[in-house]
């Protein structure tokens, strides 16, 4: 009975990309029924510079990001289109549960957790930098086995990250290759490791 709390978000700078992930992620596993809930998490545009007039952005939905071990452990926004010079509020519901149906805490904004953040001026797209994949490396020993892999793009260092913006995977085209045998591992022709490599994420 962990009480859920948010442990991160992003964007939280004033000049974010057109092409941003927003997102967040929690302390311990979330019900998803309760976080994917109509109105738990929304996005807000902004009138003024202190987001105290707010307005629903349309389509804007809130969906489950999974860590390793299946659990929901945080969110990310889909069907997203951030205009520039804007500033925009992320509200997270206090009542959104976790797993073990305790609600939210650590609540910053009367009984709701937000942030705001601001679009950069510039429209144009962020370039992609480098790809995080997580697990990085996975051996399985039966065959039909099956590993879920979440790559994550990111931009260059800016002011608004060191590490990079995280960036909208919706943004982009994602495949994966015929796997094939790595001998620089062994001789099992079962081994496979998940790189990115021109492109697109490839099992070799």
């Amino acid at each position: 009975f962990t009480d859920p709390y948010v442990t991160n978000y992003w964007p939280n700078c004033t000049e974010a990309c057109v092409n941003a992930e927003v997102g967040a992620r929690f302390n311990t596993g979330m019900e998803v029924s309760s976080l994917q809930a109509a109105g738990a998490i929304a996005l807000y545009s902004c009138t003024n510079e202190l987001c105290t007039g707010l307005q629903i952005v349309s389509g804007a939905k809130a969906t489950c990001t999974y860590d390793a071990g299946q659990d929901c452990t945080g969110f990310q926004f889909t069907n997203l289109s951030l205009t520039p010079l804007t500033y925009y509020r992320v509200i997270v519901d206090g009542a959104i549960t976790s797993v073990s149906g305790v609600p939210l805490t650590r609540l910053n904004y009367a009984d709701d957790y937000s942030w705001t953040f601001r679009v950069r001026e510039d429209a144009s797209l962020c370039a992609v930098d480098r790809i995080s994949l997580s697990p990085s490396e996975v051996i399985v020993d039966q065959v039909g086995a099956q590993q879920t892999f979440t790559g994550e793009a990111f931009g260059e260092a800016d002011s608004c990250s060191v590490s990079g913006q995280r960036l909208s995977g919706f943004s982009y085209a994602w495949g994966w290759v015929d796997p094939i045998a790595d001998d620089d591992i062994d001789d099992d022709p079962l081994t496979r490791v998940a790189e990115w490599q021109n492109g697109l994420v490839d099992t070799n």
